[in-house]
């Protein structure tokens, strides 16, 4: 409400499942993301409508329980209009396992879509520092994440052939720095790296 001055849409990651890290089978996070929408409406903030990018139980890496996942806040006060059933893509590609799938959703505002991908790559965890001793530092996770940008690069740009016109958004963490091969390889001839 206050530092980011309420926009009118919203990428989040780590959202967690209604029980939080309780390994109990929940998966669903409606009820955190109502009380997250009402946070932001009491703090003076708009309402917001979120889409959630609902896992399968431990399915998607970080914490066992938790399943984290990207979701969007929007405002339909702005104009911004859902035009499809949002997807999760990637489900059933090997370099996607234990990771977050994408959320993939088509907006309209003023007569214009735009296409929003919320994209949470696979952690650097394993990674040593990158300034550490050991150099060059190991990467251990950089191959799945180059693939997993590859993945995404080419459903956009399928989409984008199919679609000429619409704007592309890809948001999120990819959890790697903005001249790595994974941003290349996500960017490719035909989207901006605006880092």
């Amino acid at each position: 409400v206050n530092d980011l001055q309420s926009p009118d849409l919203v990428v989040l990651h780590e959202i967690l499942d209604d029980s939080g890290i309780e390994n109990d089978g929940e998966v669903s996070a409606q009820k955190t993301l109502t009380k997250l929408a009402q946070a932001i409406s009491s703090a003076g903030g708009p309402e917001y409508t979120f889409i959630d990018n609902e896992p399968q139980n431990n399915a998607d890496g970080g914490i066992d329980g938790g399943n984290i996942r990207s979701i969007i806040l929007y405002r339909e006060d702005q104009g911004i209009r859902l035009v499809a059933d949002p997807l999760r893509i990637g489900e059933g590609n090997g370099n996607f396992n234990a990771t977050r799938k994408p959320l993939v959703c088509l907006f309209s505002r003023g007569g214009n879509q735009f296409l929003i991908v919320a994209a949470h790559l696979t952690s650097r965890g394993a990674d040593s520092p990158l300034f550490g001793e050991a150099q060059p530092p190991s990467k251990p996770e950089e191959g799945k994440r180059n693939q997993q940008a590859r993945y995404i690069h080419d459903y956009v740009q399928d989409f984008s052939k199919k679609n000429p016109g619409t704007r592309v958004v890809i948001a999120g963490d990819m959890n790697d720095d903005p001249w790595s091969k994974t941003i290349a390889a996500l960017e490719g001839n035909s989207l901006t790296n605006l880092a």
